[in-house]
């Protein structure tokens, strides 16, 4: 058989097994879904949609209970630090600190007022700057170097001295002045306690920064700061001896009414019941009858229903004469 014979037998082959593949394949049919199957899909998405989760719960709870009690601290939070901002911006008179602090006299006595207070009731006219500096008792020297060589006891009577004149140089305006009255009431309370130590190396700082630039806003809030030395010294006071404490506030006292006999104010003068108080008490610890003799003559001045100018004068000898003996 020739070459050509074979090709025309095998195309025709060829053609026959694909023809009858052909037939004996299957005819395709469409494939349509079932007329409920979109309905069937959409209730399963919502049945999935609805079905809870396993901490669902939880949603519920944190809105009923978490929400709120955030909210309430945070409105917490807001009031405590509007009341430290308060705080800063308003700081109580120190007088009347003072005053609440001190435990209540025993009956028939009357401890001093404060040192801030009675200077600030003082009817001054003129410079106070200038009228401590013509009335103090306190030495240079012991102002410069300090008074560690004076007995124990006669240096809280010098704290209290130093203390009353500082203030007064502060309420005047003479910042100097009180810086270097306060840098002789540093050293001395620095080996003392902790608390007393911080406050004078603060105030003496603050006293140093005003020195060069001083307004009348800047010299009510030294006094104010300088005021808080009274209550400590005397918490400390009066933990050690009745001694230590009257011989503190002996020292203030005394200045002031040095001060006030200068100026020659009868009001500030006449506190039968403060002068009571401080015969009483230096008659307990035996004070040198110098002391009790000039007290108890103050005491019968100052009972008067009004006191004269000649009065004045006697006050002022006499508190000069305690000051005298006490130092």
């Amino acid at each position: 058989m020739s070459s050509a014979d074979e090709l025309e037998q095998y195309e025709r082959t060829e053609a026959q097994d694909v023809l009858r593949l052909f037939k004996a394949a299957q005819p395709v049919h469409e494939v349509r879904a079932p007329s409920d199957f979109r309905l069937k899909v959409m209730r399963k998405i919502a049945e999935r949609r609805d079905r809870p989760r396993a901490f669902a719960w939880t949603a519920g709870w944190w809105q009923a209970a978490v929400v709120p009690a955030l909210t309430a601290l945070l409105v917490l939070s807001l009031g405590i630090n509007t009341w430290f901002v308060a705080r800063a911006w308003w700081t109580p008179d120190p007088a009347v600190q003072q005053t609440a602090s001190r435990p209540l006299a025993p009956p028939g006595q009357e401890r001093p007022a404060s040192a801030y207070y009675f200077q600030a009731n003082l009817a001054v006219s003129t410079d106070l700057g200038a009228l401590v500096a013509a009335n103090s008792t306190v030495e240079e020297q012991m102002v410069a170097f300090g008074f560690a060589s004076k007995p124990v006891p006669a240096r809280s009577y010098f704290l209290g001295t130093l203390y009353a004149e500082a203030l007064a140089y502060t309420r005047g305006g003479d910042t100097t002045s009180a810086a270097e009255h306060w840098a002789a009431i540093r050293k001395e309370v620095e080996p003392i306690a902790q608390p007393l130590t911080v406050y004078a190396r603060q105030m003496e700082t603050l006293l140093t920064a005003s020195a060069d630039e001083q307004t009348a806003d800047s010299a009510t809030k030294l006094v104010a700061f300088m005021a808080l030395f009274e209550p400590l010294y005397e918490d400390y006071a009066g933990d050690r001896t009745a001694q230590t404490l009257l011989l503190f506030r002996a020292g203030t006292w005394l200045t002031n009414m040095r001060l006030a006999a200068a100026i020659g104010d009868k009001i500030a003068l006449q506190t039968p019941a403060t002068v009571r108080y401080f015969l009483n008490e230096m008659r307990r610890l035996e004070a040198p009858k110098g002391v009790l003799d000039a007290l108890a003559h103050m005491g019968r001045v100052v009972e008067q229903d009004r006191l004269a100018d000649q009065d004045v004068k006697m006050m002022f000898k006499l508190v000069k004469r305690v000051q005298e003996l006490l130092g």
